[in-house]
C-alpha cells in the first residue's frame, strides 16, 4: 500500500518557495528559449473545477491563476487510464499506434504495457534540442518500469499520494539548479496523485466540505453504494482537489517569479476524470464518457491568447505545443496540430478505455464502440445529451462515424505494426501489490 506521510507539509513548500524566489535574482538573463513546466493533476475532472462552473469552491488559486492564461474548456484525454492517456501526451501518439492497453493486474499474468523505446517521448526532443529534463511522479502507471523515463536527465519517483512532498522535492531541486546558473534551458514535468483514488484530504480538507456519514467508495468493484456513500466520496474527492490547490499555491507562483531569467511556460492538465456513477460507475478506466474523457487544460505561453477558449483541443496537441514552443523535432507518429490550427484545423478526438472501449468525437457527436467487437456501436447527439445518456442508432450518421474511427485505427495500425508497439515487461509482486492498491485490478 502507498504511503501516507505528513512529514512534509504546505509550509515548507512555502518555505522553499521563499528561497527560491531570493536565489533567482543572480540568475543571468540569457536566452528567449523558455523553461516549461508540465503539471499533472491525475484523475481530475474539468466539471469539477471553479472554472467549469462547479458550485463548490474547490480550486481557488488555480481559478485566479488562470485569469490570464489560457483556458481551453473542451479539452480531451485519448485514454481514461493514466498510462494510456500519458503515453498519448508523452509520445504524441493516440493508443491505436503506441497501443498501451494491457493495464491491468490479472492474476497469473506478470506482464504488462509499457511505452515502446522506438517511440520518441517529448523528453527525448527537448533532450536532444539542448533542454535539462526532469521528470517527477507519484503515480507507479507513469514510472521508468513503464518507458516513461526515456530523456529525462533526472526522473525522481514518489511513493506517497501527499503532493507537497513532490513539489517540495521539485522546488528543491529548482533552487538547487538556479545556484548551478545553468546554460541549458528546462523542462520539467509534474504528476501529482493525490486527487486519485481513494482521495488524499488531509485535515482539514477531508472536511472542507459537508457530506453525511457514509463510506469512502471507488472503482467498479464496490457493491451496495448509497446515496451517503456517493455524497460522502465526492466530498472527499472535493477536499483532496482543495488540498492540492493549496500545494499549487506554493509551486506555480515559486515557478514563475524566478527575474531575469528565460521566459517561463506552464501547462496544467488532468490525464483523466473520474465517475461517480455517471454512468453507473465508480473511478476510471471503463468508459469513453465526459466526465472521464474530458479534461481541464490552462496554459501560459507566449502566443497563446489569455481567456476562455471553446475549440476542442487532444492531448496530441498539447505534445505538439510544446515541442513547437521549444523549436524541438516533432516525430512522424505524433499526431497534433500546431497551434494556429487549434481554431481551424480538426483534432482527432479519440479515446480509448482500459476496458477495450474505443470513442470518437466528431463535431457534437461521440460514437462509442467496443475496440474488438466495432459493429456493437452506439452514437451521441452532444447538442441535445450533453451528459452522453442517450444513445441513438440512426444508420446513415452511424455509417459515417464508424468509417472515420475505422480510418483511424487503419492508419495508425500500419504505423505500429511496423514499430512493434508496446513493449512488454515483467511485473514484480511490488509492483503488482503497488497497481492493486491503486484499483487497476483485472478479472482473476
Amino acid at each position: 500500500m502507498r504511503s501516507r506521510s505528513f512529514s512534509w507539509t504546505v509550509a515548507a513548500l512555502l518555505a522553499s518557495a521563499l528561497a527560491w524566489t531570493s536565489v533567482s535574482h543572480v540568475v543571468r538573463k540569457r536566452s528567449r528559449t523558455p523553461d516549461i513546466l508540465v503539471v499533472v493533476v491525475d484523475s481530475l475532472r474539468a466539471d469539477h473545477l471553479p472554472g467549469g462552473g462547479y458550485s463548490r469552491s474547490t480550486a481557488p488559486f488555480l481559478d485566479r491563476w488562470a485569469a490570464d492564461a489560457g483556458v481551453f474548456r473542451e479539452a480531451y484525454t485519448h485514454g481514461t487510464q493514466t498510462r494510456i492517456a500519458m503515453a498519448s501526451l508523452f509520445t504524441g501518439s493516440l493508443p491505436t499506434l503506441h497501443r498501451v492497453r494491457d493495464v491491468k493486474v490479472v492474476r497469473g499474468n506478470g506482464r504488462s504495457d509499457a511505452v515502446s523505446p522506438r517511440l520518441v517521448t517529448w523528453a527525448e526532443s527537448l533532450r536532444d534540442a539542448g533542454y535539462e529534463t526532469w521528470g517527477y511522479s507519484a503515480n507507479v502507471n507513469v514510472s521508468e518500469k513503464f518507458g516513461f523515463a526515456h530523456g529525462f536527465t533526472r526522473w525522481s519517483q514518489h511513493q506517497s499520494d501527499d503532493p507537497a512532498i513532490l513539489a517540495t522535492d521539485f522546488l528543491k531541486q529548482l533552487r538547487d539548479r538556479a545556484a548551478r546558473n545553468p546554460d541549458a534551458p528546462l523542462f520539467a514535468y509534474l504528476h501529482f496523485n493525490g486527487v486519485h483514488s481513494p482521495y488524499f484530504a488531509p485535515p482539514p480538507y477531508d472536511k472542507a466540505f459537508p457530506a453525511p456519514p457514509g463510506r469512502r467508495v471507488w472503482a467498479s468493484y464496490h457493491h451496495g453504494v448509497t446515496a451517503n456513500d456517493l455524497a460522502f466520496t465526492v466530498a472527499q474527492y472535493d477536499g483532496a482537489i482543495l488540498y492540492q490547490d493549496k500545494v499549487l499555491s506554493e509551486t506555480l507562483p515559486a515557478w514563475e517569479s524566478a527575474v531575469g531569467v528565460r521566459p517561463r511556460v506552464t501547462l496544467f492538465l488532468a490525464d483523466h476524470g473520474e465517475e461517480f456513477q455517471d454512468h453507473g460507475g465508480l473511478g476510471h478506466g471503463s468508459t469513453v464518457y465526459r466526465e472521464l474523457a474530458h479534461v481541464p487544460l490552462i496554459v501560459k505561453a507566449p502566443g497563446v491568447k489569455a481567456g476562455v477558449h471553446d475549440e476542442p483541443v487532444a492531448y496530441a496537441d498539447v505534445h505538439r505545443l510544446v515541442l513547437d514552443l521549444a523549436g524541438a523535432a516533432v516525430t512522424d507518429v505524433a499526431r497534433g496540430r500546431p497551434y494556429a490550427q487549434w481554431t481551424s484545423a480538426e483534432p482527432t478526438l479519440y479515446t480509448e478505455s482500459s476496458d477495450g472501449v474505443a470513442g470518437l468525437r466528431w463535431g457534437t457527436w461521440l460514437l462509442e464502440r467496443p475496440r474488438d467487437h466495432p459493429r456493437r456501436a452506439a452514437f451521441y447527439d452532444r447538442r441535445t445529451d450533453p451528459r452522453e445518456l442517450n444513445p441513438l442508432h440512426e444508420k446513415a450518421q452511424l455509417r459515417e462515424l464508424q468509417a472515420r474511427m475505422d480510418q483511424i485505427v487503419s492508419r495508425d495500425g500500419r504505423v505500429a505494426d511496423d514499430l512493434g508497439t508496446p513493449a512488454r515487461v515483467e511485473l514484480d509482486s511490488e509492483m503488482a501489490e503497488r497497481l492493486h492498491a491503486l484499483g487497476y485490478v483485472g478479472n482473476p
